[in-house]
Protein backbone atom coordinates (compact mmCIF):
# COMPACT_ATOMS: atom_id res chain seq x y z
CA UNK A 1 0.00 0.00 0.00
CA UNK A 2 2.97 2.39 1.23
CA UNK A 3 4.51 1.54 -2.56
CA UNK A 4 0.66 2.72 -4.38
CA UNK A 5 0.72 5.85 -2.13
CA UNK A 6 4.00 6.54 -3.26
CA UNK A 7 3.49 6.25 -6.69
CA UNK A 8 0.12 7.78 -6.87
CA UNK A 9 1.29 11.11 -5.10
CA UNK A 10 4.30 11.41 -7.64
CA UNK A 11 1.89 10.41 -10.41
CA UNK A 12 -0.55 13.57 -9.18
CA UNK A 13 2.30 15.63 -8.51
CA UNK A 14 3.92 15.60 -11.90
CA UNK A 15 0.48 15.57 -13.41
CA UNK A 16 -0.23 19.34 -12.32
CA UNK A 17 3.02 20.36 -14.46
CA UNK A 18 2.51 24.00 -15.91
CA UNK A 19 5.02 22.93 -18.69
CA UNK A 20 3.54 20.16 -20.14
CA UNK A 21 -0.29 22.17 -20.24
CA UNK A 22 2.04 24.73 -22.09
CA UNK A 23 3.19 21.97 -24.77
CA UNK A 24 -0.74 20.72 -25.02
CA UNK A 25 -1.78 24.68 -26.01
CA UNK A 26 1.16 24.61 -28.82
CA UNK A 27 0.12 21.24 -30.32
CA UNK A 28 -3.48 22.37 -30.11
CA UNK A 29 -2.92 25.19 -31.75
CA UNK A 30 -0.74 23.70 -34.57
CA UNK A 31 -3.46 20.93 -34.67
CA UNK A 32 -6.49 23.69 -35.12
CA UNK A 33 -4.31 24.78 -38.17
CA UNK A 34 -4.56 21.85 -39.55
CA UNK A 35 -8.37 20.64 -39.50
CA UNK A 36 -8.82 24.36 -40.84
CA UNK A 37 -7.19 22.69 -43.38
CA UNK A 38 -9.52 19.35 -43.43
CA UNK A 39 -12.49 21.89 -43.50
CA UNK A 40 -12.66 22.39 -39.76
CA UNK A 41 -15.44 25.01 -38.59
CA UNK A 42 -14.48 28.62 -38.23
CA UNK A 43 -14.39 30.38 -35.86
CA UNK A 44 -17.61 33.08 -35.64
CA UNK A 45 -17.35 36.34 -34.43
CA UNK A 46 -19.09 36.51 -31.52
CA UNK A 47 -16.04 33.44 -30.21
CA UNK A 48 -13.68 35.38 -31.45
CA UNK A 49 -14.79 38.67 -29.71
CA UNK A 50 -13.24 40.19 -26.14
CA UNK A 51 -15.98 38.69 -23.88
CA UNK A 52 -14.54 35.16 -25.06
CA UNK A 53 -11.69 35.42 -26.49
CA UNK A 54 -11.28 31.76 -24.39
CA UNK A 55 -12.82 30.81 -27.65
CA UNK A 56 -10.74 32.17 -30.07
CA UNK A 57 -8.85 29.48 -31.37
CA UNK A 58 -7.35 30.70 -34.36
CA UNK A 59 -4.34 31.20 -33.18
CA UNK A 60 -2.28 31.00 -29.77
CA UNK A 61 -4.25 31.33 -26.95
CA UNK A 62 -5.00 35.27 -26.42
CA UNK A 63 -3.79 35.20 -22.59
CA UNK A 64 -3.88 39.02 -22.28
CA UNK A 65 -8.07 39.39 -22.69
CA UNK A 66 -8.64 35.85 -21.03
CA UNK A 67 -10.00 35.58 -16.90
CA UNK A 68 -11.99 33.71 -14.73
CA UNK A 69 -15.37 35.68 -15.96
CA UNK A 70 -15.29 34.13 -19.03
CA UNK A 71 -14.45 29.87 -18.25
CA UNK A 72 -18.34 29.11 -17.12
CA UNK A 73 -20.19 31.00 -20.28
CA UNK A 74 -17.49 29.74 -22.58
CA UNK A 75 -16.96 26.60 -21.68
CA UNK A 76 -20.86 26.24 -21.24
CA UNK A 77 -21.17 27.45 -24.37
CA UNK A 78 -18.84 25.12 -26.08
CA UNK A 79 -20.24 21.67 -24.37
CA UNK A 80 -23.70 22.72 -25.79
CA UNK A 81 -22.34 23.04 -28.97
CA UNK A 82 -20.29 19.39 -28.65
CA UNK A 83 -23.37 17.47 -27.23
CA UNK A 84 -25.17 18.29 -30.57
CA UNK A 85 -22.38 17.45 -32.59
CA UNK A 86 -22.22 14.37 -30.83
CA UNK A 87 -25.15 13.31 -31.88
CA UNK A 88 -25.26 14.69 -35.40
CA UNK A 89 -22.27 12.41 -35.61
CA UNK A 90 -23.89 9.62 -34.60
CA UNK A 91 -26.98 9.91 -36.05
CA UNK A 92 -24.55 10.30 -39.80
CA UNK A 93 -22.75 6.90 -38.63
CA UNK A 94 -25.62 5.18 -37.57
CA UNK A 95 -26.48 5.18 -41.31
CA UNK A 96 -23.41 4.23 -43.11
CA UNK A 97 -22.43 0.25 -43.74
CA UNK A 98 -18.70 1.77 -44.83
CA UNK A 99 -17.52 4.00 -42.89
CA UNK A 100 -14.17 5.96 -44.10
CA UNK A 101 -11.67 7.09 -42.01
CA UNK A 102 -12.58 10.75 -42.47
CA UNK A 103 -16.17 9.63 -41.70
CA UNK A 104 -14.97 8.94 -37.99
CA UNK A 105 -12.06 9.63 -37.00
CA UNK A 106 -11.26 13.16 -38.58
CA UNK A 107 -14.89 13.85 -37.82
CA UNK A 108 -14.81 13.31 -34.03
CA UNK A 109 -11.31 15.62 -33.77
CA UNK A 110 -13.15 18.18 -36.09
CA UNK A 111 -16.12 18.40 -33.23
CA UNK A 112 -13.86 17.53 -30.28
CA UNK A 113 -11.00 19.84 -30.66
CA UNK A 114 -12.91 23.07 -29.57
CA UNK A 115 -13.40 21.57 -25.91
CA UNK A 116 -9.65 20.38 -26.31
CA UNK A 117 -8.46 23.78 -26.55
CA UNK A 118 -10.56 26.21 -24.68
CA UNK A 119 -10.15 24.15 -21.38
CA UNK A 120 -6.69 23.13 -22.07
CA UNK A 121 -6.28 27.14 -21.89
CA UNK A 122 -8.38 26.74 -18.53
CA UNK A 123 -6.57 24.11 -16.93
CA UNK A 124 -3.28 25.60 -18.05
CA UNK A 125 -4.17 29.30 -16.05
CA UNK A 126 -5.46 27.21 -13.35
CA UNK A 127 -1.77 25.90 -12.75
CA UNK A 128 0.06 28.80 -13.62
CA UNK A 129 -1.81 31.88 -12.41
CA UNK A 130 -4.18 30.36 -9.84
CA UNK A 131 -6.63 32.47 -8.18
CA UNK A 132 -9.64 31.42 -6.33
CA UNK A 133 -12.18 32.98 -8.64
CA UNK A 134 -10.15 30.43 -11.56
CA UNK A 135 -10.10 27.13 -9.04
CA UNK A 136 -13.87 28.02 -8.86
CA UNK A 137 -14.69 28.11 -12.25
CA UNK A 138 -12.43 24.92 -13.42
CA UNK A 139 -13.66 23.30 -10.39
CA UNK A 140 -17.54 24.32 -11.68
CA UNK A 141 -17.36 23.36 -14.93
CA UNK A 142 -14.58 19.98 -14.76
CA UNK A 143 -17.86 17.52 -13.57
CA UNK A 144 -19.18 19.07 -17.04
CA UNK A 145 -16.68 18.72 -19.29
CA UNK A 146 -15.64 15.61 -17.86
CA UNK A 147 -19.91 14.26 -18.42
CA UNK A 148 -19.78 14.74 -22.58
CA UNK A 149 -15.90 13.65 -22.71
CA UNK A 150 -17.24 10.31 -21.31
CA UNK A 151 -20.26 10.39 -23.55
CA UNK A 152 -18.13 10.54 -26.66
CA UNK A 153 -16.00 7.92 -25.67
CA UNK A 154 -19.05 5.74 -24.80
CA UNK A 155 -20.72 6.34 -27.69
CA UNK A 156 -21.93 3.05 -29.51
CA UNK A 157 -22.12 4.35 -33.30
CA UNK A 158 -18.79 5.18 -32.72
CA UNK A 159 -17.30 2.57 -31.54
CA UNK A 160 -18.53 -0.01 -34.35
CA UNK A 161 -17.57 2.18 -37.03
CA UNK A 162 -13.99 2.43 -35.73
CA UNK A 163 -14.46 -1.40 -35.30
CA UNK A 164 -15.27 -1.62 -38.64
CA UNK A 165 -12.36 0.41 -39.49
CA UNK A 166 -10.18 -2.18 -38.45
CA UNK A 167 -10.72 -4.38 -41.14
CA UNK A 168 -10.26 -1.84 -43.74
CA UNK A 169 -7.14 -3.07 -45.46
CA UNK A 170 -6.92 0.43 -47.43
CA UNK A 171 -5.93 2.23 -44.25
CA UNK A 172 -2.23 2.63 -44.31
CA UNK A 173 0.05 2.42 -41.34
CA UNK A 174 -0.63 5.13 -39.06
CA UNK A 175 -4.32 6.00 -40.04
CA UNK A 176 -4.50 2.04 -38.94
CA UNK A 177 -2.21 2.70 -35.49
CA UNK A 178 -4.96 5.46 -34.79
CA UNK A 179 -8.43 3.50 -35.16
CA UNK A 180 -6.48 0.41 -33.06
CA UNK A 181 -5.63 2.94 -30.31
CA UNK A 182 -8.77 4.67 -30.61
CA UNK A 183 -10.73 1.65 -30.03
CA UNK A 184 -8.83 0.08 -27.42
CA UNK A 185 -9.02 3.77 -25.76
CA UNK A 186 -12.98 3.83 -25.91
CA UNK A 187 -13.10 0.14 -24.26
CA UNK A 188 -11.08 1.33 -21.40
CA UNK A 189 -13.53 4.02 -21.27
CA UNK A 190 -16.61 1.81 -20.52
CA UNK A 191 -17.77 1.55 -24.11
CA UNK A 192 -18.73 -1.95 -23.49
CA UNK A 193 -20.26 -1.67 -20.16
CA UNK A 194 -23.88 -1.35 -19.32
CA UNK A 195 -26.66 -0.51 -16.90
CA UNK A 196 -25.86 -0.40 -13.23
CA UNK A 197 -22.32 -1.03 -14.16
CA UNK A 198 -21.70 1.71 -16.33
CA UNK A 199 -23.17 4.19 -14.09
CA UNK A 200 -20.84 3.28 -11.33
CA UNK A 201 -18.04 3.40 -13.75
CA UNK A 202 -19.30 6.81 -14.73
CA UNK A 203 -19.65 7.91 -11.45
CA UNK A 204 -16.34 6.93 -10.22
CA UNK A 205 -14.74 8.46 -13.49
CA UNK A 206 -16.03 11.53 -12.47
CA UNK A 207 -15.30 11.14 -8.63
CA UNK A 208 -11.99 10.60 -9.88
CA UNK A 209 -11.29 13.59 -12.03
CA UNK A 210 -12.52 15.83 -8.73
CA UNK A 211 -10.10 13.94 -6.08
CA UNK A 212 -7.09 14.40 -8.80
CA UNK A 213 -7.67 18.03 -9.07
CA UNK A 214 -8.40 18.65 -5.21
CA UNK A 215 -5.06 16.95 -4.74
CA UNK A 216 -3.52 19.16 -6.96
CA UNK A 217 -5.06 21.85 -5.42
CA UNK A 218 -4.06 21.10 -1.85
CA UNK A 219 -0.24 20.77 -2.45
CA UNK A 220 -0.42 23.63 -4.53
CA UNK A 221 -2.20 25.71 -1.47
CA UNK A 222 0.46 24.05 0.97
CA UNK A 223 3.15 25.35 -0.90
CA UNK A 224 2.10 28.65 -1.40
CA UNK A 225 1.03 29.02 2.41
CA UNK A 226 4.15 27.99 3.95
CA UNK A 227 6.60 30.87 4.59
CA UNK A 228 10.11 30.53 7.04
CA UNK A 229 11.31 34.31 7.68
CA UNK A 230 14.90 34.31 8.86
CA UNK A 231 16.50 37.28 10.48
CA UNK A 232 19.16 36.04 11.46
CA UNK A 233 22.19 36.49 8.87
CA UNK A 234 23.75 33.71 10.24
CA UNK A 235 21.13 31.36 9.35
CA UNK A 236 21.07 32.17 5.23
CA UNK A 237 24.67 31.49 5.29
CA UNK A 238 25.96 29.65 2.22
CA UNK A 239 22.81 30.23 0.22
CA UNK A 240 24.14 32.63 -3.36
CA UNK A 241 23.74 36.07 -4.17
CA UNK A 242 20.61 35.08 -6.53
CA UNK A 243 18.95 33.17 -3.43
CA UNK A 244 19.67 35.83 -0.76
CA UNK A 245 17.98 38.06 -3.62
CA UNK A 246 15.08 36.33 -4.36
CA UNK A 247 14.02 35.66 -0.47
CA UNK A 248 14.90 39.14 0.84
CA UNK A 249 12.23 40.45 -2.18
CA UNK A 250 9.88 37.89 -1.27
CA UNK A 251 9.86 39.14 2.49
CA UNK A 252 7.41 42.35 1.26
CA UNK A 253 9.87 44.07 3.44
CA UNK A 254 10.94 47.74 2.42
CA UNK A 255 14.17 48.12 1.99
CA UNK A 256 14.82 44.03 2.40
CA UNK A 257 17.75 43.25 1.00
CA UNK A 258 20.22 40.19 0.12
CA UNK A 259 22.89 41.27 2.62
CA UNK A 260 20.65 42.53 5.08
CA UNK A 261 17.55 40.80 4.71
CA UNK A 262 14.77 39.74 6.28
CA UNK A 263 14.78 36.63 4.49
CA UNK A 264 11.69 34.43 3.48
CA UNK A 265 12.21 30.97 2.27
CA UNK A 266 9.17 28.45 0.69
CA UNK A 267 8.61 25.72 -0.75
CA UNK A 268 8.39 26.33 -4.49
CA UNK A 269 11.81 25.40 -6.27
CA UNK A 270 13.43 28.42 -7.02
CA UNK A 271 13.53 28.45 -3.01
CA UNK A 272 13.32 25.45 -1.87
CA UNK A 273 16.36 23.87 -4.13
CA UNK A 274 18.66 26.16 -3.46
CA UNK A 275 18.51 26.29 0.32
CA UNK A 276 18.63 22.28 0.44
CA UNK A 277 21.90 22.88 -1.61
CA UNK A 278 23.94 25.82 0.02
CA UNK A 279 22.30 26.05 3.36
CA UNK A 280 24.67 26.02 5.96
CA UNK A 281 22.32 25.22 9.08
CA UNK A 282 21.41 21.24 8.84
CA UNK A 283 18.28 22.01 10.86
CA UNK A 284 16.84 24.99 8.78
CA UNK A 285 17.45 21.99 5.75
CA UNK A 286 15.65 19.61 8.06
CA UNK A 287 12.87 22.47 8.90
CA UNK A 288 12.44 22.88 5.31
CA UNK A 289 12.73 19.22 4.13
CA UNK A 290 9.98 18.00 6.67
CA UNK A 291 7.87 20.87 5.16
CA UNK A 292 8.33 19.57 1.85
CA UNK A 293 7.32 16.19 2.41
CA UNK A 294 4.47 16.43 4.16
CA UNK A 295 2.70 19.20 1.94
CA UNK A 296 -1.03 18.73 2.30
CA UNK A 297 -0.35 15.35 3.88
CA UNK A 298 -3.32 15.14 6.29
CA UNK A 299 -6.02 16.23 3.58
CA UNK A 300 -4.54 14.26 0.78
CA UNK A 301 -3.94 10.80 2.22
CA UNK A 302 -7.62 10.09 2.37
CA UNK A 303 -7.59 11.52 -1.05
CA UNK A 304 -5.23 9.25 -2.16
CA UNK A 305 -7.08 6.06 -0.16
CA UNK A 306 -10.08 7.09 -2.24
CA UNK A 307 -8.39 7.31 -5.57
CA UNK A 308 -6.46 3.86 -4.65
CA UNK A 309 -10.46 2.14 -4.33
CA UNK A 310 -11.72 3.69 -6.96
CA UNK A 311 -9.33 2.79 -9.50
CA UNK A 312 -9.28 -0.74 -8.22
CA UNK A 313 -12.89 -0.70 -8.89
CA UNK A 314 -12.68 0.74 -12.32
CA UNK A 315 -10.22 -1.45 -13.32
CA UNK A 316 -12.54 -4.84 -11.86
CA UNK A 317 -15.35 -3.11 -14.12
CA UNK A 318 -12.91 -3.63 -16.86
CA UNK A 319 -12.00 -7.39 -16.37
CA UNK A 320 -8.57 -5.82 -15.11
CA UNK A 321 -6.93 -7.24 -11.97
CA UNK A 322 -5.70 -3.74 -11.10
CA UNK A 323 -5.32 -0.43 -12.44
CA UNK A 324 -1.25 -0.82 -13.35
CA UNK A 325 -3.07 -3.32 -16.49
CA UNK A 326 -5.41 -0.54 -17.35
CA UNK A 327 -2.38 1.74 -17.10
CA UNK A 328 -0.44 -0.51 -19.14
CA UNK A 329 -3.06 -1.27 -21.83
CA UNK A 330 -2.12 1.48 -23.65
CA UNK A 331 1.68 1.34 -23.44
CA UNK A 332 4.32 -0.17 -24.81
CA UNK A 333 5.29 -2.32 -22.22
CA UNK A 334 2.87 -5.01 -22.46
CA UNK A 335 2.13 -6.24 -18.89
CA UNK A 336 3.09 -5.74 -15.32
CA UNK A 337 5.23 -8.71 -15.33
CA UNK A 338 7.39 -7.25 -17.85
CA UNK A 339 7.39 -3.63 -15.97
CA UNK A 340 8.58 -5.42 -12.98
CA UNK A 341 11.24 -7.42 -14.45
CA UNK A 342 12.77 -3.98 -16.36
CA UNK A 343 12.62 -2.57 -12.79
CA UNK A 344 14.30 -5.49 -11.57
CA UNK A 345 17.12 -5.31 -14.35
CA UNK A 346 17.88 -1.54 -13.60
CA UNK A 347 18.06 -1.91 -9.65
CA UNK A 348 20.54 -4.66 -9.89
CA UNK A 349 22.69 -2.33 -12.20
CA UNK A 350 21.53 0.89 -9.87
CA UNK A 351 21.88 -0.25 -6.56
CA UNK A 352 25.39 -1.59 -6.43
CA UNK A 353 26.77 2.37 -7.85
CA UNK A 354 24.56 3.91 -5.32
CA UNK A 355 25.52 2.12 -2.35
CA UNK A 356 29.19 2.63 -3.42
CA UNK A 357 28.46 6.79 -4.38
CA UNK A 358 26.72 7.19 -0.91
CA UNK A 359 29.36 5.50 0.97
CA UNK A 360 31.63 8.01 -0.44
CA UNK A 361 29.62 11.10 -0.24
CA UNK A 362 29.83 9.48 3.98
CA UNK A 363 33.24 9.76 3.48
CA UNK A 364 33.72 13.15 1.93
CA UNK A 365 30.66 14.59 4.50
CA UNK A 366 32.94 12.84 7.86
CA UNK A 367 30.10 11.57 9.21
CA UNK A 368 29.99 8.12 11.16
CA UNK A 369 26.80 7.61 10.53
CA UNK A 370 24.02 7.72 7.31
CA UNK A 371 23.23 11.13 6.18
CA UNK A 372 20.19 12.41 6.79
CA UNK A 373 18.19 12.85 3.70
CA UNK A 374 17.90 16.71 4.48
CA UNK A 375 21.78 16.42 4.83
CA UNK A 376 21.85 14.07 0.93
CA UNK A 377 21.61 17.64 -1.65
CA UNK A 378 23.96 19.71 0.73
CA UNK A 379 27.12 17.25 0.54
CA UNK A 380 26.47 16.00 -2.89
CA UNK A 381 26.79 19.52 -4.05
CA UNK A 382 29.76 20.39 -1.91
CA UNK A 383 31.21 17.03 -3.42
CA UNK A 384 30.52 18.24 -7.18
CA UNK A 385 32.04 21.15 -6.38
CA UNK A 386 35.31 19.90 -5.20
CA UNK A 387 35.47 16.94 -8.04
CA UNK A 388 34.48 19.58 -10.91
CA UNK A 389 35.65 22.87 -9.61
CA UNK A 390 33.12 24.58 -10.38
CA UNK A 391 29.36 24.93 -8.26
CA UNK A 392 26.11 25.53 -10.48
CA UNK A 393 26.28 29.22 -9.40
CA UNK A 394 29.64 29.67 -11.16
CA UNK A 395 27.93 28.74 -14.36
CA UNK A 396 24.72 30.76 -14.03
CA UNK A 397 25.90 33.52 -15.90
CA UNK A 398 26.53 31.60 -19.14
CA UNK A 399 23.17 30.00 -18.55
CA UNK A 400 21.04 32.90 -18.88
CA UNK A 401 17.59 32.73 -20.97
CA UNK A 402 18.95 34.71 -24.12
CA UNK A 403 22.41 32.99 -24.22
CA UNK A 404 20.68 29.53 -23.69
CA UNK A 405 18.05 30.24 -26.59
CA UNK A 406 20.76 32.19 -29.05
CA UNK A 407 22.65 28.87 -28.46
CA UNK A 408 19.12 26.65 -28.91
CA UNK A 409 18.48 28.54 -31.99
CA UNK A 410 21.71 27.99 -33.56
CA UNK A 411 22.13 24.61 -33.13
CA UNK A 412 18.91 24.25 -35.12
CA UNK A 413 20.19 25.99 -38.23
CA UNK A 414 23.57 24.07 -38.37
CA UNK A 415 21.79 20.98 -37.78
CA UNK A 416 18.56 21.38 -39.85
CA UNK A 417 19.11 24.89 -41.70
CA UNK A 418 16.00 26.20 -39.79
CA UNK A 419 16.29 29.88 -39.02
CA UNK A 420 13.96 31.38 -36.04
CA UNK A 421 13.65 34.92 -35.66
CA UNK A 422 11.79 36.92 -32.99
CA UNK A 423 8.06 37.84 -33.19
CA UNK A 424 7.85 40.19 -30.22
CA UNK A 425 4.48 41.22 -29.75
CA UNK A 426 2.69 38.41 -32.12
CA UNK A 427 1.58 36.00 -29.58
CA UNK A 428 -0.12 37.02 -25.95
CA UNK A 429 1.54 35.48 -22.83
CA UNK A 430 -0.17 35.18 -19.08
Amino acid sequence: MKKGCLFLTLQLLSSTKAFRGGYQLLAQALIHRRLQMMGGTAVSEESSSAELALLDKTDLPRFAEIDESQVVPGISKVISSLEVDIEKLEASLAVNNNPRYDDVVSNAEKISEQLEFSFGVVSHLNGVKNSDALREAHQEMLPKVVGVSTKMSQSLPMYKALEALENDKNLDGPKKRIVESKVKSMRLSGVGLQGEDRDRFNKNRARLSELSTEFGNNVLDATKEFKLKITDKEQVRGLPKSALSLAAERSGVDGATADDGPWVLGLDMPSYLPSMKYLEDSKLREKLYRAFISRAGEKNEPIIKEILTLRQEQAQLLGKKNHAEVSLAMKMAGSVDKVDELTNLLAAKAIPAAKKEMEELITFAQQDAQLKHWDIPYFSEKLREQTFGFSEEDIRPYMALDTVLDGMFDLLHRLFGIRVIRADGEAQVW
